[in-house]
């Protein structure tokens, strides 16, 4: 499925790709960004999936490290409005070190996963590698 993929968009830290025919988005973070750029691409990547009617998302988070609070907060807030009522369906999130990438923020993933099905019914998951998250997300 992934040899279909469509590069939309790209700039020096996120790379936005499709499968159109599948629904699929994916959001690649090409390094560590801070949280004014990762609000950007999350935004973009929204942008891009209202207008190709996306339902499924990937977001391989290889160098997500520490959630800040403000980061908690916009999560939380704004982007569960935005993101509410958006036609997705159900967002995967991959890191590759899972372990560490739970550990570190432990807590705030069990809150927003909790937040997503009360407040928006997007199913999500996080996956260590992509063939995990798209048999999540395709399971048919």
């Amino acid at each position: 499925m992934l040899d279909n993929l469509l590069q939309v968009y790209q700039n020096d830290f996120a790379t936005i790709s499709l499968v159109v025919e599948e629904f699929l988005l994916v959001l690649e973070w090409r390094r560590h960004v801070d949280f004014a750029e990762r609000k950007e691409g999350l935004l973009i990547a929204l942008t891009i999936s209202k207008e190709n009617k996306i339902n499924y998302w990937i977001i391989d988070d290889l160098y997500h490290g520490y959630i800040s609070f403000e980061e908690k907060e916009w999560l939380l807030s704004e982007w569960m409005q935005r993101i509410s009522g958006s036609g997705i369906q159900k967002i995967a999130y991959l890191a590759r070190d899972y372990f560490s990438a739970l550990a570190v923020n432990l807590d705030f993933r069990v809150r927003i996963i909790t937040e997503y099905k009360e407040r928006s019914n997007i199913e999500n998951e996080i996956f260590i590698d992509y063939p995990t998250a798209l048999t999540w997300l395709f399971p048919e």
